[in-house]
């Protein structure tokens, strides 16, 4: 078995498109959330609240980029930078 498991190439490529979609557009979601969340309370919700809040939002954006931004084929992290990998740094495979 090669490092790409039993996965096609054009499967690991689509598979890796929709992680990248989902790279922006889900924290981009939980950021809208939280402020839609402060403009509904407009300020009415003790500081700590907020704080709380915010904190929720920022631990659920690392924990969804970690568990998001892997190699479909090994698992393995795909960086922590902006830049999109043409390959995965782990195995080799073609993603883009």
């Amino acid at each position: 078995m090669d490092a790409a498991g039993s996965l096609a190439p054009t499967e690991i490529k689509s598979i890796f498109a929709r992680r990248r979609r989902r790279r922006f557009v889900v924290p981009g979601l939980a950021v809208i959330v939280w402020g839609a969340f402060l403009l509904i309370t407009q300020g009415r919700e003790p500081k700590e609240v907020l704080l709380v809040a915010f904190a929720a939002v920022a631990v659920f954006i690392l924990g969804f980029k970690a568990w998001n931004w892997r190699c479909p084929a090994c698992g393995g992290s795909l960086g922590r930078g902006l830049q999109t990998p043409r390959f995965c740094p782990n195995c080799g495979v073609a993603l883009q």
